[in-house]
């Protein structure tokens, strides 16, 4: 069968179907407006219709008939098309369409071609006849063209496979393909359509490359390395914004994604659920492109950014695509450089370190290895106490000047600085803090040691939950800096503005580093790096990059709390999380979501943070009170270890010394060698 035949045969079925969505073999088509119908770049009108394989930019003018800003298009009038246009736009002397089958010899090509291919109708181009085979070498003699007019008899697409791979395709300024031979039956219409037009995009290329030798290219030129595993931030573009803005790039992401999906049935037999899972176009709900879909079709590697992501990228994020290619997915865990976050933002530990173990940390982190034996050394144990005071106390220094609040450097130095986010739990942060004042002036317990918590962080402009956070730690700040029964005792701070400056100023002078996180959320985090390579210990869950901290570290060097990232997959699978049950069952829990509602934190507006209550209470997704107990506890033993400073100083110098691996050039290293095959 024809391509004529299979285009026809399509047709006719639009026809019948003008709006409604066509079941069956030609897919989703949707309807645009009026007697206008749009599938993949096929408009289909009352009184003409085209594939246009270029995305469609004309508008209907009498100066330019159809102005097109792309390089090629497939396009056929209908009987009494030509006469149409003539009468609409008075162009009797400039309009040119072939309405009948060609005469002469069998199997000829007939090549109008036109010098400038503004107007595709535009008559006095040069004539050029040849049989379909030596369409190729035909054009391959003719030079630049501004527009190629192909008459095919017989709806032969391999004249169309051939131009593609002549060579000459790049010197086609405008292609038009008329069909001939229109029957109404064809069980290959799907199949011809769809050749027709891969051979029409093979056609764009500029250096007239077939699809397969341009797709390795792209395909060898580009690695995926994804940084998020929230659905939110996985973008998902609209079809009604691509074909508005870049209808060429939709048709192409239609062409990769329906190359992959013949693949891809192959090697599943056929099944159509996993085929709609994984597919690069989700056509529920209007229509959509998955972002990360083609990301990962378009790529030779896939990488996530710690150990426990990459994992999660397998097995949850893209499982298919795992299956199908499992060699392109690896992991390259984040790192920091510390010529930043140590040398220039640490400077009296920078230069103890290069007196005691020299300066070759500073272009090869491990070298800090050298630094475990001063871990038991006491005079470099008071060394590396007074540069943290001195941190400290110049960090208090700047917060007093933005903020008028007094800190306290003896205190220890309870910090959380990273983007605003319900994930990274600063939520749970402001709730341990609210249930530290509560004891102290309820119940007259005082803190083990005096805290200071100082947060910092931005939250996107739109996401009002965060922003609340904000609210919410500067509320609780007010309430508890203005309450005398807590002085010396608890303080705290949200610094505005976070920033690297500021950054540079935080990290070196905090005591204990919040990685708090639900685990199988954090892709890696760089902060809880940061912190360590400054001496911080690090109050954190199994998530991230924590996991390596943990294991290069040593885990008795660190405070690891909360559920794992398998226990929360597994509590979500069988539904068995039902926070209201820890509401009911830990008394702490119950008053301090209480005393949120009741206004206590927010006095001249006390409904204002009753939605945290309730949201918590019914669909607490970041499993905050699920964590809540360990917290609490995890933070006791913290602060038991820091009311003794020789043992607390020993584990921040085994911190330093330990983190040599996540130094950001041990990262580019591994992108050289493992992704891009680069030896130096």
């Amino acid at each position: 069968m024809g391509l004529g035949e299979a285009i026809e045969s399509g047709l006719a079925a639009l026809r019948r179907y003008r709006r409604d969505r066509l079941p069956g073999a030609l897919g989703a088509f949707y309807r645009a407006g009026g007697e206008e119908l749009l599938w993949r770049g096929l408009r289909v009108r009352s009184d003409e219709w085209v594939i246009d394989a270029g995305g469609y930019q004309g508008d209907w003018t009498a100066g330019a008939l159809w102005r097109f800003g792309c390089r090629s298009r497939i396009y056929e009038p209908v009987p009494q098309f030509a006469a149409a246009l003539r009468e609409r736009f008075a162009l009797n002397d400039r309009v040119e369409v072939v309405e009948a089958a060609l005469g002469g010899e069998e199997g000829t090509l007939e090549l109008s071609l036109a010098a400038d291919g503004t107007s595709a109708f535009r008559t006095g181009g040069t004539t050029v006849r040849a049989r379909k085979h030596d369409a190729a070498a035909a054009c391959a003699q003719l030079g630049a063209v501004g527009c190629l007019k192909l008459n095919i008899e017989g709806g032969e697409y391999e004249v169309l496979e051939r131009l593609c791979s002549s060579g000459s395709a790049g010197k086609i300024g405008t292609l038009l393909v008329q069909f001939h031979e229109v029957e109404k039956d064809s069980a290959a219409r799907r199949l011809a359509l769809q050749r027709a037009l891969a051979a029409s995009h093979r056609l764009v290329w500029e250096h007239a490359f077939v699809w397969e030798t341009a797709w390795e290219v792209t395909r060898a030129t580009i690695a995926f390395t994804n940084h998020t595993l929230l659905p939110e931030a996985l973008e998902r573009w609209p079809i009604g914004l691509l074909e508005h803005v870049i209808p060429r790039h939709l048709q192409i992401i239609y062409e990769i994604n329906q190359r992959f999906l013949s693949d891809a049935a192959v090697i599943w037999h056929g099944d159509s659920e996993k085929l709609r899972r994984a597919a690069i176009v989700d056509e529920s709900n209007g229509g959509e492109v998955r972002m990360a879909h083609l990301a990962i079709v378009g790529s030779h590697s896939i990488n996530g950014v710690s150990e426990l992501h990459s994992e999660l990228i397998k097995t949850r994020l893209a499982p298919a695509f795992y299956e199908l290619w499992p060699e392109r997915f690896n992991n390259k865990t984040n790192g920091v450089t510390q010529r930043r976050w140590l040398l220039m933002a640490n400077p009296g530990l920078a230069a103890l370190l290069k007196r005691v173990i020299g300066d070759g940390w500073i272009t090869g982190l491990d070298g800090l290895h050298a630094l475990e034996p001063y871990a038991e050394d006491e005079g470099f144990h008071a060394e590396f106490a007074a540069i943290k005071r001195a941190n400290k106390e110049r960090l208090a220094t700047t917060i007093h000047r933005l903020l008028a609040i007094d800190l306290d450097p003896a205190s220890l130095f309870d910090v959380q600085a990273k983007r605003i986010h319900e994930y990274k739990r600063q939520l749970l942060m402001a709730l341990g803090i609210m249930h530290q004042y509560l004891a102290l002036v309820d119940d007259h317990v005082e803190p083990r040691v005096p805290r200071t918590y100082l947060i910092a962080g931005k939250a996107a402009p739109g996401y009002w939950a965060a922003k609340m956070t904000i609210k919410l730690i500067n509320s609780i700040a007010e309430v508890i800096n203005n309450d005398a029964r807590t002085h010396g005792m608890i303080k705290v701070a949200f610094i505005p503005d976070y920033r690297v400056s500021l950054a540079e100023r935080i990290i070196p002078a905090a005591d204990l580093s919040e990685q708090i996180s639900t685990a199988g959320r954090e892709a890696s985090g760089t902060g809880n790096m940061k912190f360590a390579m400054n001496g911080a210990l690090t109050i954190g869950t199994l998530d991230g990059a924590n996991i390596e901290i943990q294991a290069a570290v040593g885990a008795e060097n660190m405070f690891v709390f909360g559920l794992t990232a398998p226990q929360i997959e597994e509590l979500i699978a069988q539904g068995r999380y039902h926070p209201r049950e820890y509401y009911d069952s830990d008394p702490r829990i119950r008053r301090v979501l209480e005393e949120l509602a009741s206004g206590r934190f927010a006095p001249a507006e006390p409904e204002l943070f009753r939605w945290i209550r309730d949201t918590l209470l019914e669909h607490d997704q970041y499993f905050v009170l699920a964590d809540f107990a360990a917290y609490l506890a995890t933070q006791d033993e913290a602060a038991r270890l820091y009311a003794a400073p020789q043992s607390w100083t020993k584990k921040a110098i085994l911190n330093v010394a330990r983190i040599g691996r996540f130094s950001s050039d041990r990262t580019v290293r591994e992108y050289a060698r493992d992704i891009w095959q680069l030896d130096h």
